[in-house]
C-alpha cells in the first residue's frame, strides 16, 4: 500500500481502518479547505467543503463505473426529501446534467445528513473536474448550488489514481493503466449474471447504494477467474449464490497493454444498475 499512501498523500489522506461498511470521512476543517481523498476500505472517497456549510462527497469501488455523490451538511429543508422522487444534477458551465433518485442519508457528527445519489457515471466525474458550480434541485425547486474550486480536476485525477492503485494492489496488471492500455469492458447485458431470484430479494438495504458489491480478477481470456464478495444485502442469495453465478455467467473483453497484449485486470462489478433499492426517506 505504499504507493497509494504516497499518492493519496497529495491532497491529504483521511485516515481510517477497513470494514465491513465503507467509512464515513471526518470532515476537513472549515477554515482551510483541501481535498481529502481515503482509500483505506473497499472505497475510493474524495471530500472537500464546498461552502462554509456543506461538504461534498464522491465514493466509488474501485473501476465499477459507478460513482456515488452526497452533499452533506448540518440541517436540509424539509422539501429536500423530494429527491427521493428524482433531481435534477446541474454542473455549470458545461450544462451537464444528471437525472436521478436520491435520499436523505444520516451521517451523524458534524456531517450531519448527505443529499445522497448513486449510480452516476464517468462522464459525471469528469464534467464535475471541469465544472463552476453544482446545483441541485427536486420538485421543480433548486435548494443549492454551489461553487465548485478549479483544483476540482486535479482532485478527479487523484481519485482515479486511487482506483488504479487499488485495483493493481488487488493483482491487476499495472499494464493496463499505462499509456495506451485499455481496461476490460463488459461483454453482453450484465443484469442477466445474477439469478433473478437472488435480485428480487434485495428490498432494503441500509447502507446507501449497496445492493451488492464483487471484486471480479478477469483472466486474459476475458473470463472470471475469482471472485470476492464486498459487501452484499443479508436478505438475498447474493451473498451465497453471486460469485458462483458472476464466475459462470461474466465476460468481458480483456485488458490491454500498449503493445495491445490481454492481460489479468481486477475490477467491481455493482448491482446498482441491476435492482432498484428503496430508501427510508425522513
Amino acid at each position: 500500500m505504499g504507493a497509494l499512501s504516497m499518492v493519496l498523500g497529495l491532497f491529504g489522506l483521511a485516515a481510517g481502518n477497513a470494514a465491513a461498511e465503507p467509512p464515513v470521512p471526518t470532515p476537513p476543517s472549515a477554515a482551510a479547505p483541501r481535498w481529502h481523498v481515503d482509500g483505506s476500505g473497499d472505497r475510493c472517497i474524495l471530500t472537500r467543503p464546498l461552502d462554509p456549510a456543506t461538504t461534498v462527497i464522491l465514493r466509488v469501488l474501485p473501476l465499477s463505473g459507478d460513482y456515488e455523490l452526497m452533499l452533506a451538511r448540518a440541517d436540509w429543508p424539509a422539501g429536500t426529501a423530494r429527491v427521493a422522487d428524482g433531481a435534477d444534477i446541474v454542473l455549470f458551465p458545461q450544462v451537464d446534467g444528471f437525472k436521478r433518485r436520491g435520499a436523505m442519508v444520516a451521517l451523524g457528527g458534524e456531517l450531519g445528513k448527505a443529499v445522497a445519489f448513486s449510480g452516476l457515471p464517468p462522464q459525471f466525474l469528469t464534467a464535475f473536474g471541469a465544472a463552476k458550480t453544482l446545483a441541485v434541485g427536486a420538485g421543480g425547486k433548486q435548494f443549492v448550488e454551489l461553487p465548485v474550486p478549479a483544483s476540482a480536476k486535479s482532485a478527479v485525477e487523484a481519485l482515479r489514481r486511487c482506483e488504479e492503485v487499488k485495483a493493481v494492489d488487488w493483482g491487476a496488471d499495472p499494464a493496463a493503466f499505462g499509456p495506451g492500455g485499455t481496461l476490460p469492458k463488459p461483454i453482453g447485458n450484465t443484469s442477466k449474471w445474477l439469478d433473478e431470484r437472488d435480485l428480487g430479494a434485495v428490498n432494503t438495504w441500509r447502507d446507501f447504494g449497496a445492493g451488492a458489491a464483487f471484486r471480479l480478477t478477469v483472466g486474459p481470456d476475458g473470463k472470471v477467474e475469482k471472485c470476492d464478495v464486498l459487501e452484499a444485502s443479508p436478505n438475498s442469495g447474493l451473498r451465497a449464490n453471486g460469485c458462483k453465478s458472476l464466475i459462470a455467467h461474466g465476460r468481458y473483453e480483456p485488458a490491454k497493454d500498449a503493445a495491445g497484449k490481454p492481460v489479468r485486470s481486477v475490477l467491481t462489478f455493482s448491482t446498482a444498475y441491476q435492482i432498484v433499492i428503496t430508501f427510508d426517506v425522513r
